[in-house]
């Protein structure tokens, strides 16, 4: 009788979680795969002038201001700028933001700004953090506060991200081509050949790409949405349509905010991978990543204990259940369907790990990524209840705060309201019958 129940529960699981985990995430993030283009693959608009009429077309280029907050960033800031300084775009600036460093970030910015040929790059220094907002998301108001008048892109970046010397040229020209408002990339992650880092990358990936529904951010009628770091382009006239960064400024997640900010005004939107195009050393090691996004991943669900252990729990169950299906109960059929999902596991993990530009080899190990992820999130509540609160670059954050200014965590009701809202409008706006 006993082994029966556990033949029923083997059953269960094995179909729960590996039909409806693995093989649905495999097939969902293959649909992604080939829905989200790659930003190596648009047309150089250098190409196919010659010299007279590329002189002429520089002209006509938009106003692009590059927006790049540094804090205590004196080992990357310096190539970061450098690289940036470079970039074939005829009509750019570049404001390179000291956040209150204590290193030599703001000496180093000085000096490679005084380097910079055409005065491409305008150094900006922030000594004081006003009550009531985050740090870096409080650099990237100032820096769009500073803006030129003819500004009309806004990207913004981080301070360890090197751009190839086409990149921004090629996607603004796509981008004014398909009049769009807001575009956003997957940089090429450097890990410095840390095996296990590619592997959790690859694993926190595929979450991001699900919770966010990558393959549909281009879709209009779509209320996905998406935001990453290193790249977020923004025209200026939407993001002026925007409650701003004033509105994200308690949020931790300020990447992804930026994706819903623009996402809640109607903008045009498009995402990319940007391997071999974007290159970004997100963090060092595996350790460094754990610490560091010890401020993150509790963020997303709007610091909730429950939602968050659940999240946990589930990446567990979902990373075991293949082997469950070996338990020896002398279910053969059980034991063929979880060979059936080991197979399309590690089809999926080769491609996926590919399309983002890592060693194949890291993505078959995937269901690992998952189980040291969900370890990352009982990290993040563990610190995150310990200290009530986050220590974010030398600055501690309260948890009432935190929890009040979180937005990314309550898209689905920020959405609907300003659905009805949009309703609301457009029933005013109709006219009356005489």
């Amino acid at each position: 009788m006993v082994e029966h129940w556990f033949e029923i529960v083997q059953i269960v699981w094995v179909g729960l979680f590996c039909l409806g985990g693995w093989a649905t995430h495999a097939l969902v993030m293959m649909y992604a795969t080939r829905v989200v283009p790659l930003m190596e693959d648009l047309p150089d608009p250098s190409d196919d002038q010659d010299k007279d009429d590329q002189d002429k077309q520089d002209k006509r280029w938009p106003r692009l201001s590059v927006i790049v907050p540094a804090c205590n960033e004196a080992e990357t800031i310096e190539k970061a700028l450098e690289t940036l300084a470079l970039v074939e775009y005829p009509n750019l600036e570049i404001i390179a933001i000291n956040d209150r460093s204590t290193d030599a970030t703001g000496d180093i910015i000085n000096r490679v700004a005084s380097a910079a040929t055409q005065g491409r790059i305008t150094p900006l220094h922030i000594d004081t953090l006003p009550d009531g907002w985050l740090g870096k998301v409080h650099a990237l108001h100032q820096g769009i506060q500073h803006c030129s008048p003819e500004t009309e892109w806004i990207l913004l970046t981080d301070a360890d991200v090197h751009f190839q010397p086409t990149c921004l040229k090629k996607v603004l020209a796509f981008a004014c081509d398909q009049e769009l408002d807001f575009v956003t990339a997957l940089p090429d992650v450097q890990t410095n050949n840390h095996f296990w880092l590619r592997v959790t990358i690859i694993a926190l990936g595929e979450i991001m790409g699900i919770s966010g529904k990558f393959w549909e951010v281009h879709d209009p009628n779509s209320k996905a949405f998406a935001g990453v770091g290193p790249f977020n382009l923004m025209r200026k006239t939407t993001y002026d349509k925007s409650k701003g960064m004033e509105w994200l400024k308690m949020e931790v997640s300020e990447d992804v905010g930026v994706g819903l900010l623009m996402r809640l005004v109607g903008a045009k939107m498009a995402m990319f991978n940007a391997r071999n195009e974007i290159l970004w050393t997100w963090y060092p090691s595996l350790g460094a990543m754990v610490r560091g996004l010890e401020k993150n991943l509790f963020s997303l669900s709007g610091f909730q204990y429950m939602p968050t252990t659940i999240v946990a729990l589930l990446l567990i169950m979902t990373a075991i259940a293949p082997v469950f299906a070996f338990v020896p109960f002398h279910i053969p059929w059980l034991q063929w369907c979880g060979v059936a999902i080991l197979v399309l596991h590690c089809i999926y993990g080769v491609v996926y790990s590919r399309w983002l530009n890592f060693n194949p080899l890291a993505g078959i190990f995937l269901f690992l990524g998952k189980i040291i992820v969900a370890g990352m999130f009982f990290n993040a509540m563990w610190q995150f209840r310990k200290r009530q609160g986050i220590l974010w670059r030398g600055t501690f954050y309260p948890h009432d705060l935190l929890q009040e200014g979180s937005r990314v965590s309550r898209f689905k009701v920020l959405l609907k309201e300003e659905e009805k809202q949009q309703k609301t409008t457009d029933g005013d706006e109709k006219p009356t019958d005489p």
